[in-house]
C-alpha cells in the first residue's frame, strides 16, 4: 500500500487508519448451483398449437423449412377447353391465313389485333377470346352468339363486316372488317356532342 504525503509534508492516513491486508493470490471462481430455465410460457392461442408444429424452421435450413401452401384455394375450371369444340365446326389454321400485329384493344374476354391476309396484304382486326376465360356454359354460347348476330346482320352499312373466324386449342379468333376511325367513346369526348345521326 502506497502511502500519500500531504503538503506539509506528514503521512496522509498513517494515523488515522490501520493498513488493510493486501490478497496477493488470483480470487477463486464461484460455482453456481445446477439449476435448469424456467420452461418458456405459453400464450392461450398456442395451447392449441400440436407441439410438432412449434417452432417450426427457428434454426433450420432454408432447404428443411417446409413450405406450407394453402390448401383451399378453389381454381376456376374453364369448360371451353374441356369441350371439342367451341364453334361446333372444324376450322382453318389461323396464322396459315394471316399476320398478327400490334395490340388494337382489349376486352373482357378478348384481345383484339391488327391483321395481315398473307396472299393479299389487306389489313383486317382480329378478335382473339381465349377459352381459359370462357368458364361457364353461358360464356361459350355468348361467344357464338356473337359470330351469329354478326353473320346475321352482314351488308348492314353500320354494322362491322365479319370475315370468318377460327379456333384452335386455346382460343377463338374472329377475323373483322377492319375501322380505322378510333374509339366512339374517344371521339364523343372529342366531340363533346354526338348525334344519333352520326354515331349510327
Amino acid at each position: 500500500m502506497v502511502n500519500q504525503r500531504n503538503p506539509e509534508g506528514s503521512r496522509k492516513g498513517s494515523t488515522d487508519h490501520q493498513s488493510m491486508p493486501v490478497q496477493n493470490t488470483a480470487p477463486e471462481p464461484v460455482k453456481m448451483p445446477n439449476e435448469a430455465p424456467p420452461p418458456p410460457k405459453v400464450i392461450e392461442h398456442e395451447k392449441s398449437i400440436k407441439p410438432e408444429m412449434r417452432d417450426v424452421g427457428i434454426g433450420q435450413p432454408r432447404e428443411e423449412q417446409k413450405e406450407k401452401k394453402p390448401t383451399h384455394v378453389k381454381r376456376v375450371s374453364s369448360i371451353a377447353l374441356q369441350m371439342e369444340s367451341v364453334l361446333g365446326r372444324k376450322t382453318g389454321n389461323l396464322k396459315d391465313i394471316y399476320s398478327l400485329g400490334r395490340k388494337l384493344g382489349q376486352g373482357q374476354f378478348g384481345t383484339t389485333f391488327l391483321c395481315v391476309e398473307k396472299a393479299t396484304g389487306k389489313e383486317f382486326a382480329c378478335k382473339t377470346i381465349a377459352k381459359r376465360k370462357l368458364t361457364t356454359q353461358e360464356d361459350v354460347e355468348d361467344v357464338r352468339r356473337e359470330i351469329q348476330i354478326m353473320h346475321h346482320l352482314e351488308g348492314h352499312p353500320n354494322v362491322i363486316k365479319i370475315v370468318d373466324a377460327y379456333e384452335d386449342a386455346v382460343a377463338v379468333h374472329v377475323v373483322m372488317e377492319l375501322c380505322s376511325g378510333g374509339e366512339l367513346f374517344d371521339r364523343i369526348v372529342q366531340k363533346g356532342t354526338l348525334y344519333r345521326k352520326k354515331g349510327g
